[in-house]
């Protein structure tokens, strides 16, 4: 299951990372570029995603949430071919005011990210309290002297969350995953504020630097049985 993380704004100790965040053109094998600020653009991106997430939030506490969610998993391993699946997902009790997804009824699955996002809870909980709250936003975590965390936002209701490793001896990090998220920001639509696809990319071999090799896995998400 993905661990999840507040995103914090750090300092970076003197070095000087003045790139772009790695995001939609940066994939697992190459060099992070990290920024510890948001373009404009980003921030008006970061803004239409997390209230998106805070209606969501809303209709699910006073319960007008789906029967059940249809999961598409499609999944490709280091040495096995492509593969899909399909489950089906509802919702219980989390910690607090948080939900996680369960089985429906009888149904096996495996859910990596059992946690339901949201603008309180989850990967963008302390970015959209920032953002929601005009103040600036953390997207960058230092989790030891090895490892970076870094989030940014795109267009089209997508945001990236990327993993990397520092370079023995250097300034500059390894992408080792992405994880990628949409969406859904048409207010019109029952599935306003549900992440509607998640894919996940994964070196195969990070230790070995000659290796590319990627893992794949992506879900689709589908509401079915909307209880209004």
């Amino acid at each position: 299951m993905w661990i999840l993380f507040i995103i914090l704004l750090l300092t970076s100790c003197g070095n000087d990372f003045s790139r772009s965040p790695a995001g939609e053109f940066v994939g697992p094998g190459q060099n992070m570029e990290i920024s510890h600020v948001l373009t404009p653009e980003q921030v008006s991106q970061a803004r239409s995603i997390c209230n998106a997430l805070r209606s969501k939030r809303i209709k699910l506490q006073s319960a007008t949430r789906p029967r059940y969610i249809d999961f598409n998993l499609t999944d490709k391993g280091c040495s096995t071919d492509e593969r899909s699946s399909r489950f089906l997902a509802s919702f219980a009790p989390g910690a607090g005011s948080s939900l996680l997804f369960i089985p429906y009824q009888n149904t096996t699955m495996y859910i990596q990210e059992s946690l339901v996002q949201t603008d309180t809870d989850g990967l963008l909980s302390s970015a959209c309290d920032q953002v929601l709250n005009s103040r600036d936003i953390g997207i960058i975590a230092y989790d030891s002297p090895t490892t970076v965390r870094t989030i940014t936002f795109a267009d089209k209701g997508k945001y990236f969350v990327s993993n990397g490793e520092r370079i023995a001896g250097e300034d500059e990090y390894i992408l080792q995953e992405k994880i990628t998220y949409t969406v859904e920001l048409s207010s019109s639509s029952s599935s306003y504020g549900y992440i509607k696809e998640r894919v996940q990319e994964k070196l195969c071999n990070p230790t070995n630097s000659n290796s590319t090799e990627v893992t794949t896995s992506k879900f689709q998400r589908r509401l079915t049985n909307l209880a209004l």
